[in-house]
């Protein structure tokens, strides 16, 4: 088999309602790109979600990894590049390259994806179409290995903790809490946002659903060198979500 070069690009124009009050966009609305661009490119490559209707299957995404190296600001044109790049049997990797007006690379992700039956919300194998439109040119931004293992401390001290209500504007086209709303929920508990500080780099591992009319506690702690640690769970105890973000100090 030859080399592939599967790939998109798109024009993002940075909105004033996704700025914050210094003109920078906001993080949460960087990311709701990326997730734009990568349902569209699935779209014209025949497995977005639409094409997996009579399978009742669907993506979802297990594992975010972004870097910012600077802020877009209001009316700022983005170019955005994304491609999958491989996978294995229960999991797609797609990645992104976002370059500025300046023409500068401005931010670099990377994600990973898992195809789930509707019915029984459980993964099922990737389907070979996907892995066959894999991208074999271009490089992973972060490698062959992009994602790192962490969990919560146990051994925590002082900690923020909010709850937040799920309520039907969070729900998505899967029927559940949009991943991009618990990027907003765990920055809304972050001391750091006040304090005018901004994401460089965020992970997360995505590792269970929330459905409307649940409620969440958003539980974060600061650890060394501008390192923050969060977890979102249900009020069962059952978590969510756990993600790691650095700082810019």
């Amino acid at each position: 088999m030859g080399l592939v070069d599967t790939y998109k690009e798109d024009i993002y124009k940075v909105r004033s309602y996704e700025c914050t009050s210094t003109g920078d966009i906001h993080f949460p609305q960087l990311c709701n790109y990326l997730q734009e661009i990568a349902s569209n490119h699935a779209d014209e490559l025949g497995f977005s979600k639409k094409d997996f209707v009579g399978e009742n299957l669907t993506w979802v995404m297990t594992r975010l990894r972004v870097k910012v190296n600077r802020y877009p600001i209001w009316n700022e044109p983005l170019k955005i590049l994304t491609f999958p790049w491989g996978g294995k049997k229960l999991f797609a990797y797609r990645d992104f390259v976002v370059t500025g007006a300046d023409g500068q690379q401005i931010a670099v992700a990377s994600s990973e994806w898992m195809t789930i039956n509707l019915a029984e919300r459980k993964a099922v194998v990737i389907p070979p179409q996907v892995l066959e439109a894999s991208n074999t040119v271009k490089e992973p931004v972060f490698g062959q290995n992009p994602f790192s293992r962490f969990a919560y401390p146990t051994d925590v001290l002082a900690e923020e903790i909010r709850e937040f209500p799920v309520r039907f504007s969070q729900i998505d086209l899967n029927a559940h809490v949009n991943n991009v709303r618990y990027i907003e929920w765990m920055l809304d508990s972050s001391p750091e946002i006040l304090e005018g500080k901004q994401v460089q780099e965020m992970e997360l591992v995505f590792r269970s659903e929330t459905m409307l009319g649940d409620v969440v506690t958003a539980k974060s702690v600061a650890q060394k060198d501008g390192v923050r640690m969060h977890q979102i769970a249900s009020a069962a105890g059952v978590t969510h979500v756990l993600a790691r973000t650095y700082w810019k100090q």
